[in-house]
């Protein structure tokens, strides 16, 4: 039994909960691109990880990233831990009871597939472990992320569905107007306004030619966003220096390939949280099944 907290007033309006490699990077780029919203940053990246890992840091410390949008009619965050976060759920709703939650899903399987891309590109996957197979039995998060009925189950014991907006990927790819203007009419602000990154690809996950390279353009990026320079960073990201590091090659999927069985026995599993996931939300979800 917890204490109730004192009196307060909560400023961060919504949040966005993941899941990792879904499209939050372009969400996020969306949303904080929107006059009328303010979308916080984290100290290395856009995460701030406050509901996941950074809970016993505090309520000021948390909002103290929300300082410069006090001003905006909606204020969140893109956090892509929260989502099978075990604490978040009852976290976020301790803090505001009200809040607006918004999710990106994408195919289960592409979407684990992705992830290990990015743990390689990253430097958490080194040796062996980039095999897919290997890197399954390394990293049990993989799987776990993609359990998207088993994890929405947790937060619809505290939360409504009425509390959530739920981006499938594969339809924001094909229909990006028609997805963002849903996001912008959930969130209670102009839905006509339409974001010079909407039809932008943001973080897609290539695996670099130099680690040393891609790790020391991420550092300087981090300390430009530190002192206010983020608008530097994602013009040069724009230009594509950043892609200029980066092997194409790699997309082919040469650390990506899962043995038959494994395959099947991932999309049995898959589909089953499909199709529990569709009843919780009431809706289709064949474009994931290929």
């Amino acid at each position: 039994m917890h204490a109730a907290p004192g009196k307060r007033s909560a400023i961060v309006d919504f949040l966005c909960l993941g899941v990792q490699k879904a499209g939050t990077t372009w969400l996020h780029k969306v949303l904080e691109e929107h006059p009328q919203v303010f979308v916080a940053r984290g100290e290395e990246d856009k995460d701030t990880r406050f509901f996941s890992h950074f809970y016993d840091y505090g309520y000021e410390w948390y909002e103290r990233h929300f300082e410069p949008g006090r001003s905006a009619a909606r204020r969140g965050e893109v956090s892509t831990s929260y989502f099978y976060s075990k604490d978040a759920p009852e976290r976020v709703h301790r803090y505001r009871p009200d809040m607006r939650l918004l999710l990106c899903l994408r195919n289960p399987l592409d979407r684990l597939i992705s992830n290990h891309r990015h743990e390689i590109r990253i430097g958490h996957v080194t040796g062996e472990n980039r095999l897919l197979e290997n890197g399954l039995a390394n990293n049990p998060s993989y799987v776990e992320q993609s359990l998207y009925a088993t994890q929405l189950a947790h937060w619809l014991e505290v939360f409504p569905l009425s509390s959530f907006h739920v981006l499938i990927f594969e339809e924001v790819f094909a229909a990006p107007e028609a997805a963002i203007r849903g996001v912008y009419e959930f969130l209670g602000v102009d839905p006509a306004f339409r974001p010079p990154s909407l039809h932008e690809k943001v973080n897609e996950g290539r695996i670099p030619r130099s680690r040393l390279a891609d790790r020391a353009f991420r550092l300087a990026a981090r300390g430009l966003r530190r002192i206010g320079l983020g608008s530097l960073v994602d013009s040069v990201k724009r230009a594509g220096a950043k892609d200029l590091n980066r092997a194409s090659e790699t997309r082919s999927g040469s650390y990506t390939t899962l043995d038959p069985k494994t395959r099947r026995e991932l999309q049995e599993l898959f589909a089953q949280e499909t199709r529990r996931l569709e009843e919780m939300l009431g809706r289709d979800l064949s474009v994931w099944r290929h």
